[in-house]
């Protein structure tokens, strides 16, 4: 089983070099990882629009980045974050 925290940092790290700066600050800088398990990655943003934004055109790159940190394919689920759970409480 991997560490959440630390599987989703590697993820970034990758994620951050195939997308633009603006579209890493607007979509996926605000991601943060709540829960990971042996099927799936569960990801937490701040507003459904971003939610949207990246399951919609971003999903594949997001599961593609896992699958190359996990060493195999794990879904994602991209679910709103409570106002009172910041990025950080983990």
């Amino acid at each position: 089983m991997w560490d959440v925290g630390e599987l989703w940092e590697s993820c970034s790290k990758q994620l951050r070099d195939q997308v633009s700066v603006s579209t890493w600050m607007a979509f996926f800088d605000t991601l943060a990882a709540d829960s990971v398990d042996d099927d799936c990655l569960v990801l937490t943003t701040p507003s459904s629009q971003v939610r949207d934004k990246l399951e919609r055109n971003y999903r594949g790159l997001i599961e593609g980045a896992i699958e190359d940190v996990a060493g195999k394919p794990l879904g994602v689920t991209l679910v709103l974050r409570s106002p009172e759970k910041g990025r950080d409480s983990n």
